[in-house]
């Protein structure tokens, strides 16, 4: 009788176990990286990720399984921009994004909750199709401190990843040559962009291009309660490096901010000198990767930082109260949700810029 017990405790720890394993290869490669309850959630792509429809984000979910990546590539896009993330899928998005496992790809766009019909049943279908698109449930309009702070919550929560880059739908990245770069770059802290030095107070990076290291991120959720959130991400993001020391400032001259103010980059060897481009539409989005497809392999180098008193006469405090009228709106706390411009729909930047670049006036930001 006694012997009877012990094997079918045997048996039941025995199958436990095997339920166990097939669990963990179920999962593949995932870490665990806190001692909090697990709350599995699941999902296509990941089955311990926050859901992609309308789930709430917080950056508490710091106790289940996620998947180790390099970088998490977060592109901002209007529910109109159908085109833009057409183009970014068939040029460096899907280059590189979908034969890396250690980078993560996704669009960040509004809430399908009161959409209108027809861009929901297109934002619903495209989701469908690429399974890459993610809904903000942030209130509309224009806010985008708090869609960044929603981004920073849904990377965190759904990845352990060293870096992420915030982009706009506009932005052409040599992203081969990016990760590379990441790759070897020990200094942390990084706060990583093409920095406004035009007059004290405005120093920022753009949130066109905007990296941050993930110790940098985890600082500025320390402080979630107290954080104060612009309608631009940008500002947003400049006022919450005042609780964090020792960030490096990372102005990055490789980033083409401008835009191509000519033809001369549109070349086999644009991603040699450049890291990224911004104002690139579908217009020419082919055109310029098709030239840089022409390329042939190439070893990048990887410079050195350069300290940032010494490309800014300025200091790195940045207020508000010194930008020009048209982008000086008064911070409130992000708890709050606030919201500067009530609009049903955030377009982008409009189709001004929706002509090639021999065709248009530069566009400065």
């Amino acid at each position: 009788m006694h012997f009877k017990k012990l094997l079918c405790l045997f048996v039941l720890i025995f199958t436990t176990l095997l339920v166990l394993w097939t669990f963990r290869d179920y999962y593949g490669s995932y870490i665990y990286t806190s001692d909090e309850k697990l709350k599995p959630v699941k999902s296509k792509e990941n089955q311990n990720m926050i859901s992609p429809h309308e789930a709430h984000i917080s950056s508490s979910n710091e106790g289940k399984f996620k998947r180790k990546v390099l970088l998490v590539i977060g592109i901002v896009s209007a529910p109109t921009r159908e085109d833009r993330r057409k183009a970014i899928r068939q040029t460096w998005m899907n280059d590189a994004c979908k034969k890396k496992p250690n980078v993560v790809c996704r669009f960040f766009t509004d809430s399908l909750s009161n959409m209108d019909r027809k861009w929901k049943g297109i934002l619903t279908e495209e989701h469908s199709k690429y399974n890459d698109i993610e809904f903000m449930t942030v209130p509309r309009g224009l806010n985008f401190g708090l869609r960044m702070l929603w981004l920073i919550d849904w990377s965190i929560s759904n990845y352990d990843f060293d870096f992420l880059l915030r982009l706009d739908d506009d932005y052409l990245v040599c992203l081969e040559r990016l990760v590379n770069e990441l790759k070897t770059r020990k200094a942390l802290r990084l706060y990583w962009g093409y920095f406004h030095c035009m007059q004290e107070g405005q120093v920022r990076a753009d949130e066109a291009f905007l990296m941050l290291s993930k110790d940098v991120i985890k600082s500025i959720l320390q402080h979630r309660d107290d954080l104060f959130c612009s309608p631009f991400g940008d500002q947003s993001v400049a006022m919450w490096m005042k609780r964090i020391d020792h960030v490096i400032y990372f102005h990055d001259t490789r980033l083409l901010h401008e835009g191509m103010k000519s033809g001369k980059y549109a070349t086999d060897q644009l991603c040699q000198s450049y890291i990224g481009v911004h104002n690139v539409y579908p217009s020419n989005a082919f055109e310029i990767w098709k030239q840089f497809r022409l390329q042939k392999k190439v070893i990048y180098d990887v410079p050195e930082i350069i300290p940032f008193n010494k490309l800014c006469k300025y200091s790195k405090l940045f207020d508000w109260r010194n930008m020009e009228e048209e982008y000086r709106f008064k911070p409130d706390r992000c708890i709050n949700e606030p919201v500067w411009k009530h609009i049903k729909m955030w377009g982008g930047k409009g189709n001004r810029a929706e002509v090639p670049w021999y065709k248009r006036k530069i566009i400065r930001s």
